[in-house]
């Protein structure tokens, strides 16, 4: 999968003010992949689900979707053609849910496109402003969602020389377009006015929309142990929840109390301000992964290092998220639990 950046103009023009906005913590959310996947049958269950989540992202402007990955290590062998990790299967797929239709043979390699048989029949994620605008063929929208791509060189050069920047942009027209006076590095994600040749900040283009931070949607990234999952973040948490899900058997979800499980937060308890990581999964996945980042940190850094003294989630947690009283605790499927904890959180946040 491609890795897509922001790009922002460095003299960004008057921002429009957003409708009803209000201090809130920036969110970022973080589901299994195994929890995922695990009761699905075939990719078209699975795509469904993805979506869920997505729709639940984008509707709660969640700035980033972290994927918690319990694969296998991967072997040296690996071969081009072998079959997506489930981790790997489900940010696919959340990247691709927030990619304009134009831009996904460009997002996107090759290989990945046959998974995208059953996405590409979902309705478009309508609350981000770029998905409900015309396509760029009809010339009606102002501002496009684009990518840039190599330049023309006259001449083959050295791979000394090779460009690493452009004045070229697809945004899906039958011709590049060319920006008038910037340059901006190959393969990242932009935003065009296409009237002046022009990037700007996403404010500007959607400032009048609900998106993250007025963005293309959320970022997605790959965890691959719970101690990823915070030392490779590219913000500080200030505030972490968890929300139960997939805890199905009768009385599994009593016995987090007594393994480390974080008191229920209330409203006066949670953040306003800052980088909020709420968890939604199953607490057995939780204390899979961190016992798996620890064996790496131990592997890697060698005996002389000093292994995190954590024992258990719990520690690493600041509260519980409680759904309402009428859903018993744990007994939902991720995507859905996804859903309840975001709305939950947001009717928390509005009170005084």
């Amino acid at each position: 999968m491609t890795a897509t950046k922001r790009v922002l103009d460095s003299q960004e023009g008057p921002a429009r003010k957003q409708r009803g906005a209000a201090v809130h913590p920036r969110v970022s959310l973080c589901v299994c992949a195994a929890a995922v996947v695990g009761n699905c049958q075939n990719l078209e269950q699975i795509t469904h689900k993805v979506y869920e989540l997505a729709r639940a992202a984008s509707m709660y402007n969640v700035r980033e979707v972290v994927v918690l990955s319990l694969d296998p290590p991967r072997t040296a062998g690996t071969s081009k053609g072998e079959k997506l990790s489930d981790s790997m299967l489900v940010a696919t797929l959340l990247q691709y849910f927030v990619t304009p239709p134009y831009l996904v043979r460009s997002v996107f390699k090759k290989r990945f496109h046959k998974y995208f048989q059953h996405a590409e029949k979902l309705p478009r994620l309508a609350q981000l402003p770029f998905m409900r605008q015309d396509t760029p063929r009809e010339g009606k929208s102002r501002y496009r969602e684009g990518v840039s791509v190599a330049m023309e060189r006259p001449a083959k050069m050295s791979k000394q020389k090779q460009f690493q920047q452009t004045k070229y942009v697809n945004v899906g027209a039958s011709e590049l377009l060319e920006l008038r006076a910037q340059l901006v590095p190959l393969n990242v994600r932009v935003t065009v006015d296409v009237v002046e040749h022009k990037i700007v900040s996403p404010a500007e283009a959607y400032g009048d929309h609900v998106g993250a931070e007025a963005a293309f949607g959320y970022h997605v990234r790959v965890a691959d142990t719970l101690v990823d999952l915070f030392l490779k973040s590219p913000c500080n948490y200030v505030q972490t929840l968890w929300c139960a899900a997939e805890e199905y058997w009768q009385g599994q979800g009593r016995h987090h109390s007594s393994h480390g499980s974080p008191t229920a937060v209330s409203a006066a308890g949670i953040v306003r301000e800052g980088d909020l990581l709420l968890i939604v999964g199953k607490w057995d996945h939780l204390r899979a992964s961190l016992a798996r980042g620890q064996d790496q940190l131990a592997e890697g850094e060698g005996e002389e290092a000093e292994t995190p003294a954590v024992s258990s989630p719990g520690q690493l947690l600041d509260g519980e998220l409680l759904l309402p009283a009428a859903v018993m605790r744990g007994n939902m499927p991720t995507a859905d639990a996804t859903l309840a904890a975001l709305t939950r959180l947001e009717c928390m946040l509005e009170r005084e």
